[in-house]
C-alpha cells in the first residue's frame, strides 16, 4: 500500500492477521487521532514523513529490525504509543526527533541507521514525558557507526537493555534530562550524562577502562551502582551542587571531582571507593558527607589532586 499524500487517521487502521505481510509506505506526513494497530511481525511499514500520534498506536508485535521505519521522526502527546522495534533511517535529512508530551514505549531494538544523506544519523529525544526502551537484551539501542542519540531538555530515557552499542550517547548538553538504566545488570555506557539513575535489581556497572561523566545527580534507586578496575565516574557539574543519593548502594572504583570551583558533591548515601579519589585542579572541590553517611576506602585506595 502506497500513500503519496498525507495520511490522516481519526478512525481505525488495523492489520491484525497473524500472517499479515502487507508493505505500507507513506511518503508524506502521518497524523493519528484514532487507532493504528500492526499485530504482525511481517511486512515493512515505512513512514517517510513525520508521524504525529494523539490517539492509540500499537505496533508492539512488529519487532523485526527494519520492519517499522521512521524517516522524519515521531511524536506522541496524548493517548498511547506502544511500538515494538523501530529503525530511524535518514532520507531527506539525517536528523530526527522523538517528540511530544506523552509517554512512548519501544519493546524491541531501536536502530539508528544512515547511508542516504552525508554525515551521521542523529536522533534527539525531545519528548518531555518518558521514552522507554523496554527490551532487556543486549544492544537494545544500536546503530551504524557514528550515529548518535541525543537527550533533549526535560527528557527522560528509561533503558532496560543490558548494553548500548556502536552509537554516541549525548546526554549532557541539554539540561535537565535523565537517563535511567532499569535492567538487572546493565553496563553503564561510557558517555556524558546530566542526571544518571540506576534502578535495576542487581548491578549497574562502569566497566574498567571506561569513563562516565555526570554533570547533574547520580542516583541508585535500587541494586548497586559499581565501578570495576579503572572504571571512573567524573562529577563535572558547573552550574549547581550535585548529589549522590538513593535507596541503592554505591561501590566506586575511581571518582574524580571536576566540578565548578564554587560547587561540590553532596553524598546522601554510604559510598565506598576502591581506587582513586581525585580532586582536580588547584581550586578547592568538596565531597560533602551528609549526617551519618560513611565514606569507605579500600585497602589500596588513594587520593590525589
Amino acid at each position: 500500500l502506497n500513500f503519496q499524500s498525507t495520511l490522516a487517521n481519526s478512525g481505525t487502521i488495523s492489520f491484525t492477521g497473524a500472517t499479515d505481510q502487507i508493505t505500507l509506505n507513506v511518503t508524506s506526513t502521518t497524523t493519528n487521532s484514532g487507532t493504528v494497530t500492526f499485530a504482525s511481525n511481517l511486512g515493512v511499514k515505512t513512514f517517510t514523513g513525520s508521524v504525529t500520534n494523539t490517539g492509540t498506536w500499537t505496533s508492539s508485535l512488529l519487532l523485526a529490525t527494519g520492519n517499522l521505519i521512521f524517516r522524519q521522526g515521531v511524536s506522541s502527546s496524548t493517548g498511547t504509543f506502544n511500538a515494538g522495534g523501530a529503525t530511524f533511517a535518514d532520507f531527506t535529512t539525517n536528523t530526527q526527533t522523538i517528540g511530544g508530551t506523552g509517554a512512548m514505549t519501544f519493546a524491541g531494538v531501536v536502530t539508528l541507521s544512515d547511508g542516504v544523506q552525508p554525515g551521521a544519523m542523529s536522533v534527539t529525544n525531545s519528548n518531555t514525558n518518558t521514552v522507554t526502551l523496554s527490551n532487556t537484551g543486549a544492544a537494545t539501542l544500536t546503530g551504524t557507526a557514528g550515529a548518535s542519540w541525543v537527550q533533549g531538555a526535560n527528557s527522560t530515557l528509561s533503558y532496560a537493555g543490558s548494553t548500548i552499542t556502536n552509537i554516541t550517547l549525548s546526554a549532557a548538553a541539554n539540561t535537565p534530562n535523565t537517563v535511567n538504566y532499569t535492567g538487572a545488570t546493565p553496563t553503564i555506557y561510557p558517555a556524558s550524562y546530566n542526571n544518571l539513575t540506576f534502578s535495576g535489581t542487581t548491578t549497574g556497572t562502569v566497566l574498567t577502562g571506561t569513563t562516565v561523566n555526570v554533570s547533574g545527580n547520580l542516583t541508585a534507586s535500587s541494586g548497586t551502582f559499581i565501578g570495576t578496575g579503572t572504571g571512573t565516574v567524573v562529577f563535572n557539574g558547573t552550574t549547581a551542587t550535585q548529589t549522590i543519593s538513593g535507596a541503592g548502594a554505591f561501590t566506586f572504583a575511581n571518582v574524580t571531582l571536576a566540578t565548578g570551583s564554587t560547587f561540590h558533591v553532596n553524598v546522601n548515601r554510604n559510598i565506598s571507593i576502591s581506587g582513586v579519589l581525585n580532586f582536580t585542579a588547584a581550586t578547592a572541590r568538596q565531597l560533602v558527607l551528609g549526617a551519618g553517611i560513611d565514606l569507605t576506602f579500600g585497602a589500596t585506595a588513594t587520593t590525589s589532586n
